[in-house]
């Protein structure tokens, strides 16, 4: 079998460390925070602010990684079975690298916004409504992060290619 083009490529591996960092920090946030969290968590609101969801830390960790690791996963199969140096395949895996570091750092974000009004907490139905300043700031960072993401996408052998 042939080299693959993300063979050598220090890109691909800060595909792969970037979001490994976020998440590694995510969770050891989480793991230090759980004793100041209430044993059920509030993971929805209603729209005059009051706490109409709650699960376990457990069931909140597991709802955390899952998407993420979706959103990673799908852009190392695009990366891998890529077939073709068209400009077109280039900016689709572009996209879904972006998507991947996107949406990592989106939810990460949420994830310990949300959960740092709610340490000290007694029960969940005492945690305050996430106020719009918190999505905004949690998308705003996603979005850079986004961008660096289709900025520093594994090239091809065509991109590098006189």
């Amino acid at each position: 079998m042939g080299e693959m083009w993300q063979d050598n490529n220090p890109r691909w591996k800060a595909y792969l460390g970037f979001p490994a960092l976020v998440v590694a920090a995510t969770m050891v946030t989480i793991l230090m925070w759980l004793p100041d969290l209430p044993n059920q968590i509030a993971t929805q609101w209603s729209a005059d602010g009051q706490v109409t969801s709650q699960s376990s830390p457990t069931v909140m960790l597991i709802t955390y990684l899952l998407p993420i690791f979706v959103a990673l996963f799908i852009p190392l199969v695009i990366g891998h079975y890529q077939t073709g140096d068209s400009s077109l395949a280039q900016w689709g895996i572009r996209l879904a690298y972006a998507l991947g570091w996107f949406v990592t750092v989106l939810i990460s974000a949420l994830v310990l916004l949300l959960l740092s009004g709610q340490r000290g907490a007694q029960a969940a139905f005492d945690a305050p409504a996430p106020s719009w300043s918190v999505i905004v700031i949690a998308f705003a960072a996603a979005l850079v992060s986004g961008v660096a993401g289709a900025t520093l996408a594994p090239v091809t052998k065509s991109e590098t290619r006189p």
